[in-house]
């Protein structure tokens, strides 16, 4: 079971209005505690924007999130190679293409195929969730809690 489940499904067990509450917002609630917080820590890292933008949690249940990065491509997930880090490795093009950039001095670059550095693991994602589900946790109590105050001063 992911953190994120496991942590949902700890503080469900506390108030049955809980419940109710995470169903009506998981998404909602998600995106402002966890998504945010990872989009922060990838801007603390630095990470490219496309990272940041790619940082999404899709409701697969009732309480049943993901959280997901939607950067690259199934042969090419670049989100997973920025947060998990990747090997050196060689780089080619595809077909009978030369690689192509501009160099820091400006000129002009060309490679049939060179190694080039691994990129280092930033396990922003992880970092983004564990904070994230801190803030969640600690606003769905303060919610539950204000919520059996209320039903308190009802009764009296």
């Amino acid at each position: 079971m992911s953190s994120v489940q496991q942590a949902i499904d700890d503080i469900i067990q506390l108030e049955p209005q809980t419940k109710q509450y995470i169903q009506e917002n998981l998404e909602d609630l998600m995106e402002e505690y966890v998504v945010s917080e990872i989009k922060s820590v990838s801007r603390a890292m630095n990470l490219p924007q496309h990272f940041i933008d790619g940082v999404k949690a899709v409701k697969v249940g009732p309480l049943h999130i993901k959280i997901i990065n939607t950067w690259g491509t199934p042969q090419v997930p670049l989100a997973k190679f920025f947060n998990d880090g990747t090997n050196d490795h060689f780089i080619a093009p595809l077909g009978d293409w030369l690689l192509h950039w501009i160099t820091p001095l400006g000129r002009d670059a060309w490679s049939r195929g060179h190694m080039v550095r691994g990129i280092q693991k930033t396990e922003a994602m992880e970092i983004g969730i564990r904070l994230g589900m801190k803030k969640f946790q600690t606003a769905v109590l303060k919610n539950t809690k204000e919520n059996v105050s209320k039903e308190l001063e009802s009764v009296e």
